[in-house]
């Protein structure tokens, strides 16, 4: 790929990020589209045209882009773990967990990978361990989360630290209601 192309590739995937972050799903996937003919080897772009597929309701189409996104890119952990929860969705648990673990092995600060872990392993009745990677998410969380806020403004930031504390009183919550029964 020229530099030019890989500029067009860029942008193209960048825009499509952004449609789908609003939810513009046709044009999402559109440019996705464009995106990964311009580069068919992007895990990433992969990745996100299965996100669209997915909110669009086409989950078999979604599993061939997650599939497609890790053989092209056995490094994207988010391919691994949202190929898992099309798993998890099926009653997959076993399988979906080995994705999750390959998610973390692939990328051990990818805090979803362990949220998703965690709440597949309260599923199969496995509530310590399971506490314990949904303690780990957090942690990887707030971590990602106080990097991004150190750069927003100050007043936008006390109302993020406003809505932080209530994710992780939430989370606390689920713990401990997972400790009782």
């Amino acid at each position: 790929m020229t530099d030019s192309q890989n500029t067009d590739f860029q942008s193209i995937l960048q825009q499509g990020e952004i449609e789908l972050d609003k939810n513009h799903l046709d044009k999402a996937e559109e440019l996705l589209r464009r995106a990964v003919e311009l580069d068919p080897s992007s895990g990433r772009a992969l990745n996100k045209l299965g996100v669209a597929m997915i909110r669009g309701g086409r989950k078999a189409e979604a599993k061939r882009c997650f599939e497609q996104a890790v053989l092209a890119d056995e490094r994207h952990a988010p391919a691994y773990s949202n190929l898992g929860n099309l798993y998890r969705e099926e009653g997959n648990l076993d399988r979906a967990v080995e994705l999750y673990e390959k998610a973390i092995r692939v990328d051990p600060e990818f805090p979803t990978a362990y949220h998703n872990l965690g709440v597949v392993l309260k599923q199969q009745g496995k509530v310590g361990a399971s506490v314990d990677h949904l303690k780990k998410a957090a942690k990887l969380q707030r971590s990602y989360t106080k990097d991004d806020l150190k750069k927003v403004p100050k007043k936008q930031r006390v109302i993020a630290y406003a809505v932080l504390t209530g994710i992780i009183a939430s989370i606390l919550f689920f713990l401990l209601k997972a400790y009782r029964g």
